[in-house]
């Protein structure tokens, strides 16, 4: 493989003969960097990136209006304050409360990547390409896009592949391991798994310490994915996933200088 500096990468939409391809990709990703085996089913949305010789690298799903189907469910990560000045008292207390704040927003999902057979620099050079044409394909759509754009990261697993901030906040109310819950009801678990939830404010402190911990925290392996994306504008944003704790990055989309070129150069 050549230097980081010269691989010569290409994008395009996915068409349904990528399906196979796809399925692979993000299998084969899944299992190396300890996400749940998700397969897609259908290659709409999806766009592909490619070496000089037609090699498929990457992949990522872009959606305009994520959850119009079925919402989408996040914790919203907030801070509750008790404080007794008479005793000298202040407390900060971070708390989990289940709601659909993205819903109808843009997203970035489904990523994989060649992480076996690319260096870290070239990886990391596929990530931003990937993400650039992302954007530049989101500017062209931006009049049916919400104002934000959203992306998931995985979060930590312990080494069975148990998500560890599922076995303190998830599995006391639901019976189901969040990979069982996807085998059984595919796209749709989140909305099956979250009413089993509970709908008021969760104190993290009433959480195992380790649980506590993992909140907002991505698994290591999708670090450079990470550090694209905080390069490119989005930062995290007080939400994270419900089956792993995972922090979820987010943009507004008007400020991204990726989009902001896209749409001057139309433009003009």
């Amino acid at each position: 493989m050549t230097s980081a500096n010269y691989l010569q990468l290409t994008s395009r939409p996915a068409q349904a003969a990528d399906l196979a391809a796809l399925q692979a990709l993000r299998m084969d990703f899944c299992q190396l960097a300890g996400e749940p085996d998700t397969a897609p089913t259908h290659a709409g949305g999806f766009l592909l990136t490619e070496n000089a010789e037609g090699r498929l690298l990457g992949c990522l799903r872009l959606t305009v209006r994520a959850g119009l189907d079925a919402p989408r469910y996040a914790y919203h990560v907030g801070t509750v304050v008790h404080a007794a000045s008479e005793l000298g008292l202040f407390q900060r207390q971070h708390t989990l409360l289940l709601g659909n704040d993205l819903t109808g927003c843009a997203e970035l999902g489904e990523v994989a990547w060649d992480n076996k057979t690319l260096t870290p620099a070239e990886q990391a050079q596929l990530l931003r390409h990937m993400l650039g044409v992302a954007l530049q394909e989101l500017a062209l759509q931006c009049a049916n896009s919400g104002e934000r754009l959203f992306v998931e990261l995985a979060g930590l697993r312990d080494p069975a592949g148990q998500a560890v901030f599922w076995q303190g906040m998830g599995k006391p109310f639901c019976r189901y391991e969040t990979r069982a819950a996807q085998a059984r009801f595919g796209a749709d678990w989140q909305r099956h798994v979250a009413a089993l939830l509970p709908k008021h404010a969760i104190y993290a402190s009433f959480l195992p310490h380790a649980v506590q911990r993992s909140i907002g925290q991505a698994a290591p392996q999708l670090h450079l994915w990470q550090a694209a994306l905080v390069e490119a504008g989005f930062a995290y944003g007080q939400h994270v996933r419900i089956d792993d704790g995972g922090p979820i990055y987010e943009a507004e989309i008007d400020l991204l200088a990726p989009i902001r070129a896209a749409r001057a150069a139309l433009a003009g």
